[in-house]
Protein backbone atom coordinates (compact mmCIF):
# COMPACT_ATOMS: atom_id res chain seq x y z
CA UNK A 1 0.00 0.00 0.00
CA UNK A 2 1.80 3.36 -0.89
CA UNK A 3 0.80 6.40 0.44
CA UNK A 4 0.30 9.38 -1.49
CA UNK A 5 2.26 13.23 -0.91
CA UNK A 6 -0.63 14.78 0.35
CA UNK A 7 -1.07 12.16 3.35
CA UNK A 8 2.53 11.99 3.62
CA UNK A 9 2.48 16.27 3.93
CA UNK A 10 -0.58 15.87 6.11
CA UNK A 11 1.71 12.99 8.37
CA UNK A 12 4.51 15.36 8.81
CA UNK A 13 2.44 18.38 9.47
CA UNK A 14 0.79 16.43 12.07
CA UNK A 15 4.54 14.57 13.72
CA UNK A 16 5.63 18.87 13.78
CA UNK A 17 2.12 19.79 15.66
CA UNK A 18 2.52 17.05 17.86
CA UNK A 19 6.55 17.65 18.56
CA UNK A 20 6.06 21.20 18.67
CA UNK A 21 3.29 20.74 22.01
CA UNK A 22 5.67 18.30 23.38
CA UNK A 23 8.51 20.99 23.43
CA UNK A 24 6.26 23.90 24.42
CA UNK A 25 5.01 21.76 27.66
CA UNK A 26 8.01 19.82 28.28
CA UNK A 27 9.15 21.92 31.21
CA UNK A 28 5.88 22.92 32.79
CA UNK A 29 4.67 19.28 32.96
CA UNK A 30 7.75 18.35 35.29
CA UNK A 31 7.03 21.49 38.18
CA UNK A 32 4.13 19.51 39.77
CA UNK A 33 3.79 21.65 42.86
CA UNK A 34 0.86 21.23 46.12
CA UNK A 35 0.41 23.79 48.70
CA UNK A 36 2.17 22.47 51.98
CA UNK A 37 0.28 20.44 54.16
CA UNK A 38 1.04 20.14 57.87
CA UNK A 39 2.97 16.72 58.26
CA UNK A 40 4.75 14.90 60.16
CA UNK A 41 8.34 15.57 58.25
CA UNK A 42 9.80 17.40 55.37
CA UNK A 43 12.01 15.04 53.27
CA UNK A 44 14.84 17.50 51.50
CA UNK A 45 16.74 16.22 48.26
CA UNK A 46 19.89 16.40 47.85
CA UNK A 47 21.15 19.55 45.52
CA UNK A 48 21.60 22.91 45.84
CA UNK A 49 21.13 25.26 48.97
CA UNK A 50 17.73 26.43 47.41
CA UNK A 51 16.18 23.09 48.23
CA UNK A 52 17.44 23.31 52.10
CA UNK A 53 16.66 26.82 52.36
CA UNK A 54 13.06 25.86 51.68
CA UNK A 55 13.07 22.81 53.55
CA UNK A 56 14.16 25.32 56.62
CA UNK A 57 11.31 27.94 55.72
CA UNK A 58 8.83 25.07 55.84
CA UNK A 59 9.98 24.10 59.08
CA UNK A 60 9.74 27.41 60.73
CA UNK A 61 6.43 27.83 59.42
CA UNK A 62 5.55 25.27 61.24
CA UNK A 63 4.68 22.91 58.67
CA UNK A 64 6.66 19.51 60.36
CA UNK A 65 8.20 18.86 63.10
CA UNK A 66 11.25 16.54 61.80
CA UNK A 67 13.31 17.29 58.68
CA UNK A 68 14.97 14.44 56.93
CA UNK A 69 17.64 14.61 54.17
CA UNK A 70 18.49 10.85 53.22
CA UNK A 71 21.52 11.14 51.11
CA UNK A 72 23.23 12.64 54.39
CA UNK A 73 20.84 9.66 56.68
CA UNK A 74 20.27 12.24 59.30
CA UNK A 75 17.08 13.22 60.40
CA UNK A 76 16.80 16.28 62.79
CA UNK A 77 14.04 15.78 65.76
CA UNK A 78 11.91 18.48 66.26
CA UNK A 79 13.52 21.04 68.62
CA UNK A 80 12.32 21.45 72.33
CA UNK A 81 12.56 25.63 72.09
CA UNK A 82 10.57 27.79 69.54
CA UNK A 83 13.00 28.43 67.33
CA UNK A 84 15.21 26.85 64.81
CA UNK A 85 19.23 25.72 65.49
CA UNK A 86 20.25 23.35 62.64
CA UNK A 87 21.96 20.85 64.84
CA UNK A 88 24.24 18.19 63.43
CA UNK A 89 25.34 16.62 66.71
CA UNK A 90 24.51 13.59 67.90
CA UNK A 91 22.27 14.57 70.47
CA UNK A 92 19.94 16.17 67.99
CA UNK A 93 19.88 13.78 65.22
CA UNK A 94 19.84 10.47 64.31
CA UNK A 95 22.03 8.67 62.20
CA UNK A 96 20.96 5.97 59.64
CA UNK A 97 23.16 3.28 58.33
CA UNK A 98 24.43 3.10 54.96
CA UNK A 99 21.94 1.17 53.03
CA UNK A 100 22.87 -0.46 49.47
CA UNK A 101 20.50 -0.65 46.83
CA UNK A 102 21.16 -1.94 43.17
CA UNK A 103 23.51 0.44 40.85
CA UNK A 104 21.33 0.60 38.03
CA UNK A 105 18.95 2.06 40.36
CA UNK A 106 18.45 6.03 39.67
CA UNK A 107 20.17 8.46 42.49
CA UNK A 108 16.64 10.11 43.48
CA UNK A 109 15.50 6.45 44.04
CA UNK A 110 17.71 5.73 46.58
CA UNK A 111 16.74 8.90 48.28
CA UNK A 112 13.14 7.64 48.36
CA UNK A 113 14.07 4.24 49.69
CA UNK A 114 16.04 5.63 52.26
CA UNK A 115 13.74 8.19 53.63
CA UNK A 116 10.96 5.54 53.76
CA UNK A 117 13.13 3.20 55.91
CA UNK A 118 13.74 6.58 58.12
CA UNK A 119 10.24 7.15 57.96
CA UNK A 120 9.03 3.81 59.16
CA UNK A 121 12.01 3.78 61.67
CA UNK A 122 10.32 6.70 62.90
CA UNK A 123 7.15 5.80 62.76
CA UNK A 124 6.04 8.70 60.37
CA UNK A 125 2.76 8.65 58.37
CA UNK A 126 3.24 12.23 56.23
CA UNK A 127 5.72 13.83 54.28
CA UNK A 128 6.45 17.34 52.48
CA UNK A 129 8.66 16.57 49.35
CA UNK A 130 11.33 19.23 48.89
CA UNK A 131 13.41 19.83 45.58
CA UNK A 132 13.79 21.97 42.36
CA UNK A 133 10.65 22.79 40.79
CA UNK A 134 12.02 20.12 37.23
CA UNK A 135 12.33 17.90 40.07
CA UNK A 136 9.23 17.26 41.32
CA UNK A 137 7.57 15.28 38.50
CA UNK A 138 10.34 12.40 39.11
CA UNK A 139 10.17 12.59 43.12
CA UNK A 140 5.99 12.21 42.61
CA UNK A 141 6.72 8.94 40.43
CA UNK A 142 8.85 7.49 42.15
CA UNK A 143 7.42 7.94 45.87
CA UNK A 144 4.05 6.69 44.41
CA UNK A 145 6.13 3.51 43.45
CA UNK A 146 7.83 3.14 47.12
CA UNK A 147 4.73 4.23 49.10
CA UNK A 148 2.21 3.14 47.75
CA UNK A 149 -1.11 4.43 49.31
CA UNK A 150 0.49 6.51 52.09
CA UNK A 151 2.29 8.89 49.10
CA UNK A 152 -1.36 10.23 49.10
CA UNK A 153 -0.39 12.23 52.30
CA UNK A 154 2.10 13.64 51.13
CA UNK A 155 3.10 17.02 49.69
CA UNK A 156 5.27 17.71 46.67
CA UNK A 157 6.67 21.48 47.13
CA UNK A 158 9.20 22.65 45.02
CA UNK A 159 11.47 25.70 45.97
CA UNK A 160 9.75 29.02 45.99
CA UNK A 161 13.70 30.44 45.68
CA UNK A 162 13.42 28.52 42.10
CA UNK A 163 11.30 29.84 39.79
CA UNK A 164 9.61 28.08 36.85
CA UNK A 165 9.85 30.29 33.09
CA UNK A 166 6.39 31.76 32.82
CA UNK A 167 6.72 30.96 29.15
CA UNK A 168 8.82 29.01 26.30
CA UNK A 169 10.85 31.83 25.36
CA UNK A 170 11.95 32.43 28.82
CA UNK A 171 13.43 28.52 28.68
CA UNK A 172 16.91 29.24 29.12
CA UNK A 173 19.66 26.72 28.06
CA UNK A 174 20.84 25.87 31.34
CA UNK A 175 16.82 25.29 32.01
CA UNK A 176 16.58 23.21 29.03
CA UNK A 177 19.33 20.93 29.96
CA UNK A 178 17.86 20.03 33.36
CA UNK A 179 14.59 19.29 31.46
CA UNK A 180 15.92 16.77 28.99
CA UNK A 181 18.28 15.19 31.88
CA UNK A 182 14.85 14.93 34.05
CA UNK A 183 12.73 13.52 31.06
CA UNK A 184 15.85 10.91 30.33
CA UNK A 185 16.05 9.87 34.16
CA UNK A 186 11.92 9.45 34.69
CA UNK A 187 12.59 7.38 31.27
CA UNK A 188 15.19 5.40 32.63
CA UNK A 189 13.24 5.07 35.72
CA UNK A 190 9.84 4.03 34.09
CA UNK A 191 12.14 1.09 31.98
CA UNK A 192 13.95 -0.55 34.98
CA UNK A 193 11.06 0.33 37.63
CA UNK A 194 9.58 -2.45 35.28
CA UNK A 195 11.37 -5.00 36.80
CA UNK A 196 11.27 -4.73 40.49
CA UNK A 197 9.43 -4.14 43.19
Amino acid sequence: MRIGKKKWLILIMAFILLAGTAIYYAPHYLACADKPTRSDAIIVFEGDIARKKEAYELRKEGYAGYLIIPSSHLVLTPPSSPRWVVDTSKENAVIMGYQHFPRFYEHTHVEVLRAKRMMDALGLKSAIMVSSPYHMKRIRMISEKVFGEQARSFAYVPTRYEAVPGGLRKVNQVDWGFVIREYLKICWFGLYSLFVG
